[in-house]
């Protein structure tokens, strides 16, 4: 038996091995006053993905049977109505549906418990839904989404391969009860919405503008090219009056999209308030030319993040920086995964560029400029070096940051030294 210790210190034990899903359920096992904190972490977080299925293969077919044992979220469903304490420590929930839609259980449409378990969720804050192609709208699903993003702490909702049929229904779920209800991030990533025949008001009547949902941080993935139809569509209803959530409130756009002129357009309808704005930059941007002359008016910018995939796609950045207009402007970032290094000729006539554009000049209040990547120690002498022999100008007014970025083991969130 445990001496009796103060229940800081329990609490703080079982905090100090949060990431080692093992160790904490060995403490909730050892000792009573482990039990509370250990359930705590042990059912944060919860993933309800596609059952395995049952395949048979014959000669000219193959056939998928969803499997009649019950499912993970059966068990779950079961043990919260004997313990309903448990669904408190819930904080984060994904469902995901994936695969190919020919080998894959699409059990969301077809389980019964799924929404008895998502209500008694009071304690939600991020919720994540994953679909595969050919995932059905259907009431199951329509009612999870609904109790979920109108959870009474819920914070973060990401919607991921998402294929809505019924936009009436779409409208609905984002609806609220009270005005000023509040989401701090919301993420739609390759989002499939319908079109409206006869307009966007004719389907929101019964939902006024006014009960829509705020949120802060948007993020807008869409990265197939060929789907330009459905990214229109998307902005539509999130541009037209009545738009699907309130984004008066909105402070932080992150864009991850192949299409240039649909990024514009996203800068341009939500600029007005932006304080951040992160930005995905591809390689093959550089190869369009824009011709549009209109700048980029970012009257509350103070932040621009750039997210560089491969060193060649900053060749996308001076265009944008030249366009760019944010007296307010403060801090700009470049991350990449990789070195800050190329044998690309382009990519080295690109820095006298950058050295030039990245100045008080263009942007009077800026103050930092910081280069982030994911490398290993060994490189950043060498990495560091380079940057400062490319970036002159902007090494000699002490405004350029370099910073290497890793994941510590046992630890979720990054580290950081700064050099």
């Amino acid at each position: 038996m445990l001496p009796a210790l103060p229940t800081e210190i329990l609490e703080a034990v079982v905090d100090a091995s949060r990431d080692d899903l093992a160790t904490v359920a060995a403490c909730g096992a050892a000792a009573r006053q482990f039990l509370l904190r250990s359930r705590m972490h042990l059912f944060a977080e919860i993933s309800l993905d596609s059952p395995r299925a049952n395949i048979t293969r014959t000669k000219s077919s193959l056939h998928v049977f969803y499997p009649s044992i019950p499912t993970r979220c059966d068990f779950l469903a079961e043990l919260l109505q004997v313990n309903p304490s448990l669904a408190r420590c819930v904080t984060r929930l994904t469902l995901s549906e994936g695969g190919h839609p020919s080998v894959t259980t699409y059990w969301i449409s077809q389980s019964t418990t799924l929404v008895p378990f998502a209500r008694r969720l009071t304690n939600l804050r991020k919720f994540t839904l994953r679909e595969g192609n050919g995932s059905e709208w259907s009431p199951a699903l329509i009612q999870t989404l609904h109790l979920c993003l109108h959870a009474p702490s819920i914070e973060s909702v990401e919607l991921v391969g998402l294929r809505v049929t019924e936009l009436p229904s779409l409208f609905t779920i984002f609806s609220t009860q009270r005005p000023g209800k509040r989401l701090q991030t919301l993420h739609l990533s390759n989002l499939g919405v319908p079109s409206a025949p006869f307009g966007l008001s004719t389907i929101t009547e019964h939902a006024p503008e006014k009960n829509r949902v705020e949120v802060i941080s948007l993020g807008i993935s869409s990265p197939q090219v060929q789907e330009l139809v459905a990214q229109q569509r998307l902005l539509d209803i999130l541009s037209q009056s009545p738009p699907l959530v309130n984004l008066s409130a909105l402070r932080r756009l992150r864009l991850d999209v192949d299409d240039r002129s649909f990024a514009l357009q996203w800068i341009q309808f939500a600029g007005q308030s932006l304080v951040q704005l992160d930005w995905e930059l591809k390689y093959f941007w550089s190869q369009l030319v824009d011709t549009s002359d209109e700048d980029m008016l970012l009257e509350h910018l103070s932040t621009l993040r750039f997210v560089v995939i491969k060193p060649e796609a900053l060749l996308a950045a001076p265009a944008i920086l030249r366009s760019l207009k944010a007296l307010t402007l403060t801090d700009i970032v470049f991350y990449s995964r990789e070195a800050w290094t190329s044998p690309n000729e382009d990519v080295g006539a690109l820095w006298v560029t950058l050295d030039s554009l990245l100045s008080k000049q263009f942007f009077p209040s800026l103050s930092a400029v910081r280069f982030e990547s994911d490398i290993p120690d060994s490189d950043a002498t060498v990495w560091h070096s380079l940057l400062r022999s490319k970036l002159p100008t902007l090494n000699k007014s002490k405004m350029l940051a370099l910073i290497i970025r890793r994941l510590c083991i046992g630890i979720n969130s990054p580290s950081q030294r700064i050099c």
